[in-house]
């Protein structure tokens, strides 16, 4: 029912970026081009995936299906809601969902945690879309939150917005980078995050307003997040494997040296 609505909402799901959800308020110096938003369509097809996924008859009495259902419903619903507030008018009111849709998504993390996936499809059908959401979110509040500062004229300790938005990286990095240290690593996250920083990186140095030092933030970020991530996922695949290989000596039978 959730995906009913947020797909039918009013306005129709184009597969158009630029029409896929609101635009993205700005300009400000952590506003990515244009082409960041395409990740909007590839989100929508992995939701529509993990939708059509749960309701397979090997996923209808799972429990980690059961409680993962209740968190992508209310997150759809958050969804239809940021799109309904396109108006200018209602920015305050969207950034509000969008940080409360990035605390339903956090939730998820510790279910992802207690339940992992039983197979590489399930990974793909499940963990992916949310992982990509959750990382894209992540840099849609970011944006979000510099957009109302800007509006609003709020500039704290008087840093000027180029140092606020250097600080905005490195939070989103630490934060992320921490997200992408647990569990099986969270790839997916990272990877949505990373589009958006480069996205940022290019529109900083060839848009407008330019700024080296956030491009170089961001370019810096890009490479931490994809060592953080990768270094994780490398070692919980490695343990995996080394587990698989202990199982598989386990059950050999023994070897009779006395012929």
């Amino acid at each position: 029912m959730a995906a009913l609505a947020w797909l039918l909402a009013p306005g129709g799901r184009a597969w158009d970026p630029l029409q896929a959800g609101p635009p993205l308020p700005g300009p400000t110096l952590l506003l990515p081009a244009a082409g960041a938003l395409w990740i909007r369509v590839l989100i929508d097809l992995a939701l529509c995936v993990y939708v059509l996924y749960q309701w397979l008859p090997s996923q209808l009495r799972k429990e980690r299906q059961r409680r993962l259902g209740w968190t992508l419903a209310s997150a759809l619903v958050l969804l239809t809601a940021v799109r309904l507030s396109g108006p200018e008018e209602l920015q305050t009111l969207a950034a509000a969902i969008v940080v409360l849709l990035l605390g339903v998504l956090l939730t998820t993390l510790g279910t992802l945690h207690r339940y992992p996936a039983e197979g590489r499809i399930e990974g793909a059908a499940v963990d992916v879309p949310l992982g990509l959401l959750l990382g894209w979110t992540i840099v849609e509040t970011a944006v979000r939150a510099a957009a109302l500062a800007d509006r609003q004229g709020t500039d704290l300790f008087d840093l000027g917005a180029q140092t606020w938005a250097l600080i905005a990286v490195g939070v989103v990095t630490v934060g992320t980078a921490v997200l992408c240290s647990t569990g099986r690593g969270h790839l997916s996250v990272a990877l949505a995050v990373v589009w958006g920083l480069i996205w940022l990186l290019f529109d900083r140095l060839f848009g407008e307003p330019s700024s080296r030092p956030v491009a170089f933030a961001a370019g810096l970020a890009v490479f931490l997040l994809l060592i953080t991530a990768g270094s994780r996922r490398h070692r919980v695949d490695h343990e995996r494997r080394r587990r698989l290989r202990a199982l598989q000596d386990a059950a050999r039978p023994p070897l009779n040296l006395a012929g």
